[in-house]
């Protein structure tokens, strides 16, 4: 079957070479602009699951650009001034769930979150079991996606609460203990795919 550029994988689905339908679908958020974030997440045709590597940020990280909007800027006052409710107020939250699970197809819209129950562990299981596989197969192509940010004083993994994060995250007991608490084995279930930069200053700190 013929193949594209090493950094980018497909199936053809017309032609001679048509191949079955995928089983799975994988998707990655690493960063917007110079806002770093780490999710990734699998689906299958009815279940959506997400894992947030970085579940301490919130949905809504402040950003040099967007933050200029009038819109955003708006958004921000209501949350001050609390009267966002329900989905609104949810978006806005300082954090975020370290999983998410979503039946796509009774609740399209992903407003409720089964990950917490039991009804739905073998449907967490086989889809968290699927991500992890999937993010060994696929690592260049999740990298890729990564980028490298620009320079910023807000944002970046240099600043702030995300650049606290980068030394939690840089010390592997900080990563087993997340890992443990969220399924995976070791420090390289729970982050197969460094974040740009961090893999490096974790080198840095071995050199004498």
């Amino acid at each position: 079957m013929p193949t594209l550029v090493d950094t980018m994988q497909g199936h053809a689905f017309l032609g001679r070479d048509v191949t079955p339908p995928r089983q799975y679908v994988y998707g990655a958020s690493s960063r917007v602009d110079e806002v770093y974030e780490m999710s990734r997440s699998v689906r299958d045709k009815q279940y959506k699951y997400i894992r947030h590597f970085m579940p301490h940020l919130s949905y809504v990280q402040p950003s040099e650009y967007p933050d200029r909007a009038e819109i955003m800027q708006e958004f921000r006052r209501l949350v001050k001034a609390g009267t966002l409710i329900g989905p609104q107020q949810a978006l806005w939250e300082p954090t975020k769930p370290v999983e998410e699970l979503y039946d796509t197809q009774a609740d399209p819209h992903e407003m409720r979150n089964l990950a917490l129950m039991s009804t739905h562990r073998e449907t967490l299981e086989r889809l968290r079991g699927e991500l992890r596989g999937g993010q060994h197969a696929l690592p260049r192509l999740l990298r890729a996606a990564a980028g490298r940010p620009r320079s910023s004083s807000r944002g970046c993994l240099g600043a702030g609460r995300t650049g606290r994060a980068a030394r939690q995250l840089g010390d592997a007991g900080a990563q087993d203990r997340l890992a443990g608490a969220i399924g995976g084995r070791s420090a390289g279930d729970l982050l197969p795919l460094h974040l740009p930069g961090l893999a490096g200053s974790r080198s840095r700190r071995r050199r004498p």
